[in-house]
């Protein structure tokens, strides 16, 4: 991380001395201020658009392709579960959770209506269905089939919405087995008693029913509270208490949920005060929002002074922000990101914080949402600065922390991601190729995971595709792509690390015809130039050709 420069800590420093502010207080009251004006930017578009339309737009082409991944709720029946997934459909804005209405065989109870509480079918039509494969799990509790078909979860992550499904036990084995992906949350009850006095006292079933759902309880108890069947298990002793616990558990998962005004931002950032102040008009507020962001760069810079904007609730704050394309423009957002970025680079603590967020899966969401998806001059994220910002924020909260390095390398979408980033899907997708800007940073997180001490076989191996696309266009200098001195360069770099570690150099030894055949003739052309002042330009690059061919024949040898 860099140092902060001379006549900005004399400036702080005398700040100090005069008694006005220190650093953290001034962190604190520039945090404070950006929740104001970003509030304030949430608060405006909502005023001038109903929900509706705000879930309208959220159908565009652009957010077909973000689909969060969607929240199981498990647990006994009479547990709580209905009124914890009411209360927390409630609890944030703009419906940014949806529900997957389940479809169901048995009767409906008093007050359920079809297609909002279950859809009600028939025996047969639900076991035609399940043939079908139309169904991601199902089961027959009670007597009675349950089941959550895909159409009900599609329809609700097409909307960009976190999908949150009811099911039982047997439903959760199902769908571990499918490729949903989901967080699994159990709700315990504290006693066995205090279970049967809530389904006796909610009405809704006779005593055959109950005794029936008293019988199942121990055996989901015991698969509830399993090694790794779930990611949180919760004990609905106080409803309050327990809605607590998983709202501040659900906001680790998805750092962009934004809640109801009601519940004032300040509890997410520990009481920062919002001090009164009038707000500016629309125009000028990302502006400000732009200031203060760079303000808070120069001062953490300093490792410390990150750590403890991250403590004040820094990271959620600029999480939030990236996520609200509709509300904040892409200028913030792009400084939120380089913000992030800052504050993670080379600081073990805050990257240790970033992983529990969950920022990894999140921010590669984020990176797919601004993926521009046809060729258009009119496509706003066409010149890649949010997704360049994305990569950057990803590499600085990553690279050189082992655990980070395992769990991206582990998610389902890195390997896509950086494909993307380097430009490899772009001809079969029709898409616009990534700016420069965007292969560089991808370029540099790559290398980094490939020759960091925590990389083996299996991550070279995993990103193989992405070296030989590479090699085809990064280091070809009659490729438009190769034509960039700077590109070839760090791709030669990436290249000649790899051979010098003397690991897993399998692959690159697969690639060495083409290598050695682009290498000779790039090698023949620069000294071509010698004496010239173009030979100056091309002198770094000769040099790490030079290497990259020895170390390839040494390692060929070896």
């Amino acid at each position: 991380m860099k140092t902060m420069s001379k006549e900005k800590r004399l400036f702080l420093e005398d700040v100090m001395k005069n008694g006005i502010i220190d650093e953290v207080d001034l962190m604190k009251t520039h945090l404070s201020e950006l929740v104001r004006l970003f509030q304030s930017l949430v608060d405006d578009s909502n005023h001038s658009e109903n929900i509706s339309e705000i879930n309208k737009s959220s159908t565009s082409d652009t957010l077909n392709t973000f689909q969060p991944r969607p929240v199981v709720f498990t647990g006994p029946s009479g547990v709580g579960k209905g009124t914890l997934i009411d209360m927390l459909m409630k609890r944030f804005q703009n419906d940014q959770f949806g529900f997957s209405v389940s479809h169901t065989t048995r009767n409906p109870r008093e007050g359920e209506m079809n297609g909002v509480h279950y859809n009600f079918t028939s025996v047969d039509r639900m076991k035609n269905e399940i043939d079908e494969g139309k169904f991601i799990e199902h089961a027959q509790v009670h007597g009675n089939y349950y089941g959550t078909s895909v159409e009900a979860v599609e329809s609700v992550r097409k909307l960009g919405k976190i999908c949150i499904l009811d099911i039982d036990v047997q439903g959760v084995r199902y769908v571990k087995k499918s490729a949903l992906d989901p967080r699994y949350v159990f709700i315990a009850p504290p006693s066995m008693d205090v279970l049967e006095r809530r389904l006796r006292d909610r009405g809704t079933e006779n005593e055959q029913d109950i005794a029936k759902r008293l019988g199942n309880v121990a055996q989901e108890i015991e698969y509830g509270n399993g090694n790794c069947n779930f990611d949180r298990v919760f004990v609905n002793d106080d409803l309050g208490n327990t809605f607590s616990a998983i709202v501040e558990e659900i906001k680790g998962w998805y750092p962009h949920l934004i809640e109801f005004k009601e519940k004032t931002m300040d509890e997410d950032f520990n009481g920062i005060d919002h001090f009164g102040k009038e707000p500016l008009s629309a125009n000028k507020v990302p502006g400000k929002m732009i200031e203060i962001l760079l303000q808070l760069r120069d001062i953490i810079e300093q490792i410390d002074y990150a750590k403890a904007f991250a403590s004040m609730g820094g990271i959620t704050f600029l999480m939030k922000c990236t996520s609200e394309r509709k509300h904040v423009p892409r200028s913030v957002r792009a400084q939120c990101l380089g913000v992030l970025s800052m504050i993670c680079q080379n600081n073990p603590s805050v990257q240790h914080a970033m992983l529990e967020q969950n920022s990894m899966h999140y921010l590669s969401d984020l990176y797919f949402v601004e993926f521009p998806l046809k060729k258009s001059s009119t496509v706003e994220e066409v010149d890649g600065m949010v997704r360049s910002r994305i990569i950057q924020a990803l590499s600085c909260s990553i690279r050189n922390h082992a655990l980070a390095e395992s769990k991206f390398c582990m998610e389902n979408k890195s390997k896509l991601l950086l494909e993307s980033g380097l430009g490899l899907h772009t001809e079969h997708e029709t898409l616009p190729p990534p700016p420069l800007t965007l292969r560089k940073r991808t370029l540099f997180f790559l290398q980094a995971l490939l020759t960091s001490d925590s990389s083996d076989e299996k991550r070279i191996t995993l990103f193989t595709s992405s070296l030989h696309y590479i090699v085809n266009n990064f280091l070809d200098v009659d490729n438009p792509i190769g034509s960039s001195v700077e590109i070839r360069e760090m791709a030669l770099t990436l290249f000649t690390c790899i051979l010098s570690q003397q690991k897993f150099v399998s692959s690159i030894i697969g690639m060495r015809g083409t290598i050695v055949t682009l290498g000779v003739k790039r090698v023949s052309n620069i000294r071509t130039m010698e004496g010239s002042e173009e030979y100056n330009l091309y002198a770094e690059e000769l040099d790490l050709w030079e290497r990259l061919i020895v170390n390839l024949a040494r390692a060929s040898i070896g």
